[in-house]
């Protein structure tokens, strides 16, 4: 199985400041997204179809054993955008301020005020 860890994913080193900005924010939204799972019990060395038996040892792992994702360093360095970026849902909705209590912590962090993206799944 090849290793695809988050804190892995090389630096785009993108010149457009927005753009670059996002992207280090969208391994923040990974980072949340897998550990979730990993919370969960599931891991990517599990195999995709388990018993009951199996589920329940996976859940009951202690939390030191499990393997948790990082974000890479160079999306921890990436600084937050000096003029906010605004992006509307799907909608056309827009949040109306940066302590409205809805919009994303870790993308608002790079200077960007949107709503949580749906990342939770299994």
């Amino acid at each position: 199985m090849k290793d695809w860890s988050v804190h892995e994913i090389p630096d785009p080193q993108d010149p457009n400041p927005e753009r670059y900005a996002f992207l280090a924010g969208c391994t923040y939204l990974m980072v949340r997204a897998f550990n979730a799972r990993v919370k969960l019990g599931l891991d990517r060395k599990m195999p995709s179809i388990l018993t009951n038996d199996q589920v329940e040892e996976l859940r009951n792992r202690p939390d030191h054993l499990r393997t948790y994702e990082k974000v890479p360093g160079w999306a921890e360095k990436v600084p937050p955008l000096e003029q906010l970026l605004i992006v509307p849902t799907s909608e056309g909705e827009v949040l109306t301020g940066r302590n409205g209590g809805r919009a994303d912590s870790d993308l608002l962090a790079k200077g960007i005020l949107m709503w949580t993206p749906h990342v939770h799944f299994t």
